[in-house]
């Protein structure tokens, strides 16, 4: 996936927040450079970001980040690598770069599947667990539009919750799709509440910013 100035892999999203050992083995076994803590890495509600270069010599912007959030039970670690001079040339070696990193993830049998994701979305019976499973299944969803994503979260945007609702426009956000700009833009201009209007809006720029293909005006 697009970053300004570099790419990035999907995240690998796990249920809770204690696979932060794993990652550091994997980052111990692979010889991975830890790097310092930020003011920011560790927030008041427990959350934590743990950051490693995987080689300072030959890959300066390679980087491969471990997020924890107790609000939703869940983290995931993603590999982004941020190219100073972004050419074809170096697109294509980075993308390499970061799937070949990311492979040791993409594997693992802790990182939930992409039908386990869509099955929480189906089998939420409530606001609360489905607001939940929507917002998971954005954070976690494939690189590439998924049709099955998109039924699932485009329908919670149509949802008579506002939570519900409001977990759905930050699904679409973390998604990073142009498939999902129709729907934030009918949110953005007609949904009931004025804060989730405001919410809508917010991705649309940030995909304006980062390049996310616009149909009306590309």
């Amino acid at each position: 996936m697009r970053l300004s100035g570099g790419c990035r892999s999907r995240r690998f999203l796990f249920d809770g927040t204690d696979s932060a050992a794993f990652v550091a083995e994997v980052a111990r076994t692979c010889g991975w450079s830890r790097l310092p803590p930020r003011p920011r890495d560790q927030t008041d509600a427990g959350g934590i970001t743990l950051r490693w270069d995987v080689d300072r010599e030959l890959d300066p912007g390679l980087r491969v980040t471990y997020t924890a959030n107790p609000l939703i039970n869940a983290s995931h670690v993603m590999v982004s690598y941020l190219v100073g001079d972004w050419t074809p040339t170096t697109r294509d070696g980075a993308r390499r770069r970061v799937e070949s990193t990311a492979a040791v993830f993409a594997a693992h049998w802790s990182v939930l599947t992409f039908d386990a994701l869509l099955a929480a979305v189906d089998t939420a019976h409530d606001p609360d667990t489905r607001s939940l499973a929507v917002l998971r299944a954005g954070l976690g969803a494939p690189e590439d539009v998924d049709q099955r994503f998109v039924d699932r979260i485009g329908g919670c945007a149509g949802s008579e919750d506002d939570l519900v609702r409001e977990h759905a426009v930050w699904a679409m956000a973390y998604a990073e799709w142009a498939a999902f700009r129709p729907t934030l833009s009918r949110m953005a201009t007609g949904d009931p509440a004025d804060r989730l209007r405001d919410m809508a809006a917010a991705p649309l720029r940030a995909f304006d910013r980062s390049g996310v293909p616009n149909p009306e005006t590309d």
